[in-house]
């Protein structure tokens, strides 16, 4: 079984790519979570977004809400913009406490998502595309093998801090989101995407709740960039999202 999280499909993509090589299916958290209390497999993995140098809140709550086969062997793929921070070493302490270990890991440089504090993202389209499929490639053989791996699970001070100094309150200051209603079109896509069901939208107004992971995938899936951010509008090259993957199949898997 792998599981997912995934805002702007990259860590989509790499599931789907590992799903075909290893034969297994493949399930977004949120339906995990809905689904079973326990996953029984003997091989799981864990694919997700690197956010502020470590793991997305959801992914961390999902691992310590589930039950797992004391004796699977559990991978973990993080997908980043740069390198993988505290990510994977997070993904394995959080394991440990429940007596489960992290026997592989890897970090996947992909392009980032997170538009404000970066140049727009097609700049960094071409070696994270074209490398993607030799590096699942070389993953599914690892994994098909049992092989262990902790190389790339490591902890550095600096992540800490940056996580400290940029996630939460702040972050949702530097991400405060808006809606252009010029642009907007009513098409509910925002709603749709959202994986923590954190918009609503109620007389023609959309509304942003407290429970958003700034996973940006209403801002990137936004067909007409109409979520603004701070106040100000992106350009469509500003927006981001794998071109591999479609906004139907980010609807169909985020489906519970």
């Amino acid at each position: 079984m792998i599981i997912y999280f995934s805002g702007t499909g990259n860590s989509l993509s790499m599931a789907k790519l590992l799903s075909r090589l290893l034969n297994e299916p493949i399930l977004h958290i949120n339906a995990a979570l809905q689904r079973y209390s326990k996953m029984d497999e003997a091989k799981i993995g864990i694919i997700f977004p690197v956010y502020c140098c470590d793991i997305p809140d959801p992914v961390a709550h999902f691992v310590e809400k589930m039950e797992f086969n004391p004796s699977a062997y559990i991978y973990g793929i993080a997908t980043c913009g740069g390198d993988a921070g505290n990510a994977l070493y997070s993904l394995s302490k959080l394991l440990t406490k429940k007596n489960l270990k992290l026997s592989y890991g890897r970090e996947i440089t992909m392009t980032d998502n997170c538009t404000p504090l970066i140049s727009p993202p097609t700049v960094y389209y071409g070696s994270s595309i074209s490398n993607q499929k030799n590096l699942a490639e070389q993953i599914a053989s690892d994994i098909s093998q049992n092989r262990i791996d902790t190389s790339t699970i490591s902890y550095g001070l600096k992540n800490t801090l940056t996580h400290a100094a940029i996630s939460g309150f702040v972050l949702d200051k530097l991400l405060k989101k808006s809606v252009n209603y010029d642009l907007c079109v009513h098409c509910g896509t925002c709603q749709k995407i959202c994986p923590q069901n954190n918009i609503k939208i109620e007389a023609g107004k959309i509304e942003f709740g407290k429970a958003c992971v700034q996973c940006l995938a209403c801002v990137h899936w936004c067909p007409n960039a109409a979520i603004q951010l701070r106040g100000r509008t992106l350009s469509k090259s500003e927006q981001y999202h794998h071109p591999e993957i479609t906004l139907k199949e980010m609807l169909k898997h985020n489906a519970p």
